[in-house]
C-alpha cells in the first residue's frame, strides 16, 4: 500500500488524520506559580471547617467532666469550653500563612528545580 507518486499522498495523509482524531494525545505539563493567597484561603477555610469534626465533640465532652479540686479541696474550674471554639479560627490563620510561604517558596525555587509536572490528555467528545 506505499504509493510513491504524488497523487497518493492526499489519501495518505486523510487516512492518518482519521487514525490521529482517535489517539489521545498526553501532554507534560509543569506548573509554574501557584497563587499564595487563594491557595491559602481555600486551604485556611477546609482546614477550619474540617476541624469542626473534632472540635465541636471534643467540646461537648469537656462540658460535662466534673469540676476538680485542689489540695484544700476547693472546687476548681476547668478550662472554659468557648477556648475550644477558638481552634478553628487558629487553624484559618496558621493554614493561610504556612500555605502561603509555601507558595511563596514554590515560586522562589521553580526557575531552579522546575515544577510540578503532569500529564493532560484532550478529550475528544
Amino acid at each position: 500500500m506505499f504509493c510513491r507518486s504524488e497523487s497518493c499522498y492526499p489519501a495518505v495523509l486523510r487516512d492518518l488524520s482519521k487514525l490521529y482524531q482517535f489517539k489521545e494525545v498526553f501532554v507534560k505539563k509543569q506548573i509554574s506559580q501557584l497563587s499564595a493567597s487563594q491557595n491559602g484561603k481555600v486551604f485556611g477555610v477546609l482546614m477550619a471547617l474540617s476541624s469542626l469534626v473534632f472540635v465541636v465533640p471534643m467540646a461537648i465532652m469537656f462540658s460535662f467532666f466534673p469540676f476538680g479540686v485542689d489540695r484544700n479541696g476547693n472546687p476548681v474550674e476547668g478550662p472554659p469550653v468557648l477556648i475550644f471554639l477558638l481552634f478553628p479560627v487558629f487553624y484559618l490563620v496558621f493554614g493561610y500563612i504556612m500555605v502561603a510561604i509555601g507558595c511563596k517558596f514554590y515560586n522562589f525555587m521553580f526557575k531552579y528545580i522546575g515544577g510540578i509536572e503532569y500529564e493532560a490528555r484532550d478529550e475528544q467528545v
